[in-house]
């Protein structure tokens, strides 16, 4: 079975799951989650740092966004479109990967 995706070949939320990256050092200053990838350092507060404690591998975005919305007791839509940019910025910097869920679970880098 294929995954879905959109129109742009895309794969959809409910089917993509982020992967940490091996070797990150995470460290929790006062309640802020700082990120270290070799020269890369990231700062999370408060709802990103909810959110990078539960990025296990298995769960998708879709699973996430439920996740942070019963925990902050919100709808998911209120918060699908914040999650989606933190996730964005944990690829771009290099802390997190893309898989899809049907993809077997294999360590990265």
């Amino acid at each position: 079975m294929s995954p879905s995706r959109d129109e742009h070949g895309t794969l959809s939320p409910d089917k993509l799951v982020p992967v940490p990256r091996l070797g990150l050092r995470v460290r929790n200053v006062r309640g802020t989650m700082l990120l270290a990838w070799q020269e890369t350092f990231l700062e999370l507060a408060d709802v990103a740092g909810f959110l990078w404690r539960q990025l296990d591998g298995v769960r998708t975005v879709d699973e996430l966004v439920a996740l942070i919305a019963a925990e902050y007791d919100v709808e998911p839509g209120e918060v699908a479109e914040d999650v989606h940019a933190v996730l964005a910025d944990l690829v771009q910097a290099g802390f997190i990967a893309l898989r899809s869920r049907d993809e077997p679970i294999r360590h990265w880098y």
